[in-house]
Order: structure tokens, then C-alpha cells, then sequence
């Protein structure tokens, strides 16, 4: 099951300015052996769910590949030699303990290959290990309590005269939290908890063959640049119907990030050059912030048919990209908020008008928001990242907003079924440094 959430960010969401996509796996216990899959083209999957312990436990096991790059690359010949597919893998264990406990751990493995003619290959992709514990208290309240790792890594290696070397980065997380739901009445939900998380950000490592990269790009291999914090939240959220017509959700997260050692810390002056640095030990603690990040929405039900919706969020990102394209190899690198550089946030207005037609068979809405950034950040030219130690001097901090409109049509019923939409959305920035200092388009800007 997957929900989206675009202007209206419960409170228990963290760490992002955009969007949240919850993906949620099944979590029930079937009562015989299940086997769903499909043999594709270009993909195929496969998903078996198998229970066991006389019904107390069972065993998802789900994948998914793409064949369809290995066609092309052995059948077409311009192709040949070069190797494109994907592949995910999901596992979860479940089992019930009693009526009021119940264990999951699951895992996820995916990753991207592309290989060309083995002079250049690109993986990239992701691991993580969840493990939950849901215990029911009463009728009423019941909780959560998750303990997962997670690891997003991805490589370029490159080998062809003069050059034979590979870089890699990623970020690895360590993260535990704790979640109640309580149900006071039919009309007031209640969720509330709280969460802490050890990042770890890999800013590239160069591993070199022939040296020759290396003093190209000026990198000493050497330089593995590791960046590491701690992320802490209490959050609160209220779903509260206030009669038949009007709902809102209303909620609250105080969010803590903190930078710790091992870190050499480079103080940069007011025209980027570094004028000294401070050495941090292991497990030090040099930084932190604290911001309150307050959430709300609210529905009014007009009539049968037809109803408004209307939200306001601020949300907080500690994790900064790093995006560059040069040579044509797309590069980003993740890297925390530190005394050089304050963590994003963002003001978030949206108002929407949804209405039904011909029973419910046709859904419309049309959807308006406009989001207000500050401290995003961008590279002068030319910035150099991998293994860069004074990588906050290629960093400018400006301001950013974005605005939309979205129209959606949705046939749900009968044998002919669908849906259309657009939306026409506009983003900017202002970055002092940048564009001589005036106004330009930002890279996440789509139009149309």
C-alpha cells in the first residue's frame, strides 16, 4: 500500500521539503499459501506468502527483475557488450505472539546497473533492515516500536585510457522509534512519538589506479570524507472531526540535529576562503540545532458532492545534495547541516477544490500551493566534490520559492476506467554569488 502526501505532511513525517511517500507492506497473517507473480517482456516478479506455526507466523518473499537492457544489449548490435537492468528483493517475517503482540522483520534489497562496454559501469541502489514490535495496550491505544538500518550507495567506475578508477558515496543510518496511536473516541485520533536516528554521509571516495584522475580533479584518494550526526524528534499529531462537515488535523514536531566528531571543522570569511579549522574527537559534539516544525489541515464537506481542503506546514531538511554533471556522469553527494551551512526550511500553503460527478464515478479537483524556502543552497562553477575536505567554501546560501496549479479528472467504474491531469508549477531561487545575484530557475523546475 502506498499513500503520498504533497501539501498536507502529518507531523509525524520528517527531514524533507517535498514530499512523503509512505510504502507499507503487508501485514497480515494469511491463512494458506498465496502465490501471486507475472512473466513480462521487459520484467517479471513474483511473490510468495507462505504461513506456518499453525497459522502464528508466516514468510513474504517478493521480487522483481528487468531483462529487458540484456535483450537489447545482446540482440541489438550498436548494444553489445553494454548491460542495463534492475532488481529488487523483499523478505518479512511475522509473527503472533498473542492477541496484543505481534513481531515483523523485513528487509529490502534493490539496485540499478548500467555498464557500457566495459569502459563504464554505474550501480547504484539501496538495503535496509526494519524490525517492529506492535503491541496493543487496550482498545485504544496501541504502539510501534521500530529499530531499522538503512543504507543508500551507489558507484561510477570508469576504465578507459588514461583513466581507470571508480568513486563511491552514499548514506548509512542506524534509526529507532517509537510510536502510539490512541483512539479517544470515533472523532479524535491521536499519534504521538518519538524517534532518533545516527547518519552517516559518505561524501565520495576516489579510489585511483592510475593517478591520473586524482590530480585532475586535484582529490587525494586518501581524503574519504565521512560526515556524521545524530537526528532526534518528538512529534504530535490530532485527526479531529468537528461534526458531520468539518475536520481538521492539526500537529507539532520538535526536531533536534546535532554534528559529532570524528570532524575537522574548516571556518570559512566572507569571501570563501578557509582561514582556520577546529579538530573535533570521535563522538564530540560541535553543533545543534533545534527548530518546531507546526503542521495543520482542514476539510469542509459543502455538500455530497463536493468539498474544500486547505493546509499549512513548515518542515525542516538537515541533509543538504550536492548535484554535479560534469562530463555527463550524474553525481549527487548528501551532506549534513553543520556550522557552515543552516538546515533547509520550508512554509507550505495549499488550497484545493475537490468535486464528484454522475454518482462518484467521475472525481475532479483542482489544487493550488505555494511553497516559501529558505537557506537552499547552491556551487559556484566548477565546484569540485569528491574527497573536496573544503567542500561549505563552494557553498552559497539563498532563498527559493515554488508555486502550482494541479487538475485531475477520474473515471473510477464501468468497463472503461482512468484518469488526466496537469499541472503547471513554477520554481525559482536567489542565491547571492550565483546568476549576479539575480533571480534564475531552479533545477527542480517543471512546468508543464
Amino acid at each position: 500500500d502506498a499513500t503520498l502526501y504533497k501539501g498536507d505532511i502529518p507531523a509525524i513525517y520528517d527531514s524533507r521539503l517535498s514530499s512523503v511517500l509512505d510504502i507499507k507492506t503487508l501485514d497480515e497473517i494469511p491463512y494458506k499459501f498465496n502465490m501471486q507473480g507475472g512473466i513480462g517482456i521487459l520484467t517479471s516478479r513474483l511473490t510468495l506468502n507462505m504461513p506456518f506455526n499453525k497459522g502464528k507466523s508466516a514468510l513474504l518473499l517478493g521480487g522483481r527483475i528487468t531483462y529487458g537492457g540484456v535483450l537489447a544489449c545482446n540482440l541489438i548490435e550498436n548494444l553489445k557488450g553494454n548491460s542495463m537492468y534492475f532488481y529488487d528483493f523483499n523478505a518479512k517475517i511475522m509473527h503472533t505472539f498473542n492477541d496484543k503482540n505481534r513481531l515483523y522483520v523485513s528487509t529490502y534489497i534493490g539496485d540499478d546497473i548500467l555498464g557500457m562496454d566495459s569502459l563504464m559501469t554505474m550501480t547504484y541502489g539501496n538495503k535496509n533492515v526494519t524490525t517492529r514490535w506492535n503491541h496493543v495496550f487496550n482498545d485504544n491505544l496501541t504502539s510501534n516500536l521500530s529499530v531499522f538500518y538503512t543504507n543508500y550507495r551507489y558507484r561510477i567506475g570508469v576504465s578507459m585510457e588514461p583513466y581507470d578508477f571508480s568513486i563511491t558515496a552514499g548514506i548509512e543510518d542506524v534509526s529507532a522509534k517509537y510510536d502510539f496511536t490512541y483512539m479517544m473516541n470515533e472523532n479524535i485520533t491521536t499519534r504521538f512519538g518519538a524517534s532518533a536516528t545516527f547518519h552517516q554521509y559518505g561524501q565520495g571516495k576516489l579510489e585511483d589506479n592510475t593517478g591520473v584522475i586524482g590530480m585532475y580533479m586535484g582529490v587525494d584518494p586518501t581524503n574519504e570524507v565521512i560526515r556524521k550526526a545524530l537526528e532526534y524528534a518528538l512529534y504530535f499529531s490530532n485527526d479531529h472531526k468537528l461534526g458531520p462537515l468539518f475536520s481538521i488535523r492539526y500537529g507539532l514536531r520538535l526536531s533536534m540535529f546535532q554534528n559529532i566528531g570524528k570532524e575537522t571543522l574548516f571556518l570559512f570569511d566572507d569571501n570563501y576562503e578557509c582561514y582556520d579549522q577546529i579538530e573535533y574527537a570521535p563522538g564530540e559534539i560541535f553543533n545543534t540545532d533545534i527548530n518546531l516544525e507546526p503542521r495543520i489541515a482542514a476539510m469542509y464537506q459543502i455538500d455530497e458532492f463536493s468539498s474544500i481542503k486547505a493546509s499549512y506546514l513548515r518542515t525542516v531538511q538537515y541533509a543538504q545534495v550536492a548535484t554535479n554533471a560534469t562530463g555527463g556522469i550524474p553525481f549527487d553527494l548528501w551532506f549534513p547541516a553543520s556550522p557552515n551551512i543552516e538546515p533547509q526550511k520550508c512554509d507550505q500553503f495549499a488550497l484545493g477544490y475537490f468535486r464528484n460527478f454522475l454518482n462518484d464515478e467521475i472525481e475532479t479537483s483542482v489544487e493550488v500551493y505555494y511553497k516559501k524556502m529558505h537557506n537552499v543552497i547552491d556551487f559556484v562553477d566548477n565546484a569540485s566534490f569528491i574527497g573536496n575536505l573544503y567542500i561549505y567554501g563552494e557553498v552559497r546560501k539563498g532563498k527559493g520559492y515554488a508555486y502550482g496549479i494541479e487538475l485531475l479528472a477520474r473515471k473510477n467504474f464501468g468497463d472503461f476506467s482512468g484518469w488526466i491531469s496537469y499541472t503547471y508549477s513554477k520554481s525559482m531561487r536567489k542565491t547571492p554569488g550565483i546568476n549576479f545575484d539575480r533571480e534564475y530557475v531552479s533545477p527542480y523546475d517543471k512546468p508543464h
